[in-house]
């Protein structure tokens, strides 16, 4: 990813944020462009487990003006009787981890 990263970072310093286009390693990392989606992933989310949350739980998901990742309702979503057993088990999952951290702290 460093050199599609180089070329966008280039890109940017030369033609501008607008006229540079889509940021290509963006797309080749996380497979979208939406920034919403690369938040999930980053906290841990799959890719698949994103688009889910994003298309059948927004209303338990909370995004700065900049599609930054404030606020999850795991408790909603896991609520859900819609959602898959992949989703489930990755918010679990990460939910745990963020609790005992903050345990911790």
């Amino acid at each position: 990813m460093g050199y599609l990263q180089n070329f966008i970072d280039v890109s940017v310093m030369a033609l501008g944020r607008e006229a540079s286009g889509i940021n290509v390693a963006t797309l080749v990392e996380y497979g979208t462009t939406d920034q919403r989606a690369i938040q999930l992933q980053e906290v841990g989310f799959g890719r698949a487990v994103a688009t889910e949350l994003l298309t059948d739980h927004a209303e338990s998901l909370r995004f700065s003006d900049a599609d930054e990742l404030e606020e999850l309702d795991h408790e909603a979503v896991l609520a859900s009787t819609t959602l898959s057993d992949e989703a489930r088990a990755e918010v679990e999952n990460i939910m745990v981890k963020v609790q005992t951290e903050r345990a911790a702290r």
